[in-house]
């Protein structure tokens, strides 16, 4: 046991370590959310859509992360950027805490538990945008918590988890539109146990319309979106304007031009181009000249999960030197063994539904099935959204990180089907060499950027 919290607790160090590491040398995020901060923090009030490429998004990261810069009378645009990612890390402490806290209370060996939390906690992608001052990380926090209370409140009853629940998914809906996601999936869930579970009906419908009515009351208002809908017409004037697919760009801003992502059907969502991967483990913003797995999107997820110079972005953490290319093909080879438990998670939680088909009210009180809605919820709104705005960006493996820990959950579900010993001490074997590889990872880009 001592030896296992050893082990728990350096893996928690370490994920927290290089996240100050990269938080103190990075300059740069995938969009620039530090301009709206500074507009805030400079008295220039709380843009509109119009002012900037971010300013349509929800303000509550922004007046948070502004009021903070002001308090310690930060000016120098250097430092302002340092301290925003350094108060980002408060978030990932506890985005670590409660992912574990989640794992704890699963169905799951010990050892399953370690591995799945080790392999997510350095997991490149999640310490990058750790790092970077944008509103990603907030974001993720609540959808941890927000699932991991939905968990407790659907298991327990307990009145504490469901409003901590209700909580965190509003606070999640008003601080990006993704966050939407998020209470909805909550929201679904504890419809769900309404339906199926008589026994505690009335509590459940309680506290469903206690969150619709919080939901109601404040998202629309507190998110800016009924604000943005009366001003442009969509709560959601995004800096691509309107997807060709819908429309023209709307008059009122830049026209902006689409470097090809999702082209077809066919080439998005139906396939999964893992040797042109790694033959070329890195993608290009060109508008005309550009990789193959560019426009798959399942190739981009994956590839942008595991290796952080992928996208080769933000500009200054591009690199295409043989060594750094050399760790995201090992990435994106040992990355196949979670990427099949995935698979075999979910195979296992079909076959779970199956077989209680006909007990159906007991395998509902179990919450075996709470992730399952979180991963489909966003698994559709990242296929809904890259297929809306086709420009390749929208691919993004960060916009599924709110729903961590069930993504979490199909992993280890997937670990703990490999019953053979052999197989699952090569599984284990095979993340803790992944494990390794992110490390290796991030520590390049630590070196790069302060050099």
């Amino acid at each position: 046991m001592r030896h296992f919290r050893s082990i728990l607790i350096s893996v928690y160090i370490l994920a927290l370590a290089l996240r100050v590491g990269l938080a103190l040398v990075n300059r740069e995020a995938n969009d620039d959310h530090m301009q709206v901060i500074t507009m805030i923090a400079d008295g220039e009030g709380v843009p509109d859509a119009s002012q900037c490429a971010e300013c349509f998004q929800p303000k509550l990261f922004y007046v948070v992360n502004a009021a903070f810069i002001n308090v310690l009378g930060i000016d120098d645009p250097d430092s302002r950027i340092v301290a925003v990612q350094l108060h980002n890390l408060v978030f990932v402490f506890f985005i670590l805490l409660f992912l574990w806290k989640y794992l704890r209370h699963q169905p799951f060996s010990p050892g399953t538990r370690l591995a799945v939390f080790a392999v997510l906690a350095l997991n490149p992608a999640l310490t990058g945008i750790n790092a970077q001052v944008t509103n990603d990380t907030l974001l993720i926090l609540w959808g941890v918590l927000t699932i991991h209370f939905t968990d407790r409140f659907l298991a327990t009853g307990s009145s504490r988890a469901g409003a901590w629940l209700i909580l965190f998914a509003v606070l999640a809906a008003v601080t990006k539109g993704s966050g939407l996601v998020v209470a909805g999936a909550a929201g679904f869930a504890m419809f769900i146990r309404f339906a199926f579970d008589a026994a505690r009906r009335k509590a459940w419908l309680r506290y469903g319309l206690y969150l619709l009515a919080a939901f109601i009351l404040v998202v629309p208002f507190a998110g800016g979106y009924y604000q943005s809908y009366v001003k442009w017409g969509t709560p959601f004037p995004t800096g691509m304007g309107i997807s060709p697919w819908k429309g023209e760009t709307s008059e009122d801003r830049e026209p902006f031009r689409w470097r090809p992502g999702v082209v077809s059907t066919g080439s998005a969502f139906l396939t999964f181009r893992w040797g042109n991967m790694v033959d070329q483990p890195y993608i290009g913003d060109d508008p005309d000249d550009y990789v193959l797995h560019r426009t798959s999107l399942w190739s981009q997820l994956y590839g942008r999960a595991l290796f952080t110079r992928f996208a080769q972005h933000p500009p200054s953490w591009q690199n295409t030197d043989g060594f750094v290319l050399n760790t995201g093909r090992a990435a994106l080879a040992l990355g196949l063994v979670p990427l099949l438990l995935c698979f075999a998670g979910f195979f296992r939680a079909t076959g779970q539904k199956l077989r209680r088909l006909f007990r159906l009210t007991d395998y509902i009180r179990s919450t075996l099935w709470v992730h399952m809605i979180f991963v489909f919820a966003f698994l559709a709104f990242i296929i809904m959204y890259s297929r809306d705005y086709p420009d390749f960006s929208t691919m993004k493996f960060v916009f599924l990180l709110p729903a961590l820990p069930a993504f979490a959950h199909v992993i280890a579900n997937g670990l703990d089907t490999v019953k053979n010993p052999l197989l699952h001490r090569i599984a284990t074997w095979s993340i803790v060499a992944l494990c390794v590889i992110h490390v290796i990872d991030a520590g390049l880009l630590i070196i790069q950027l302060k050099g």
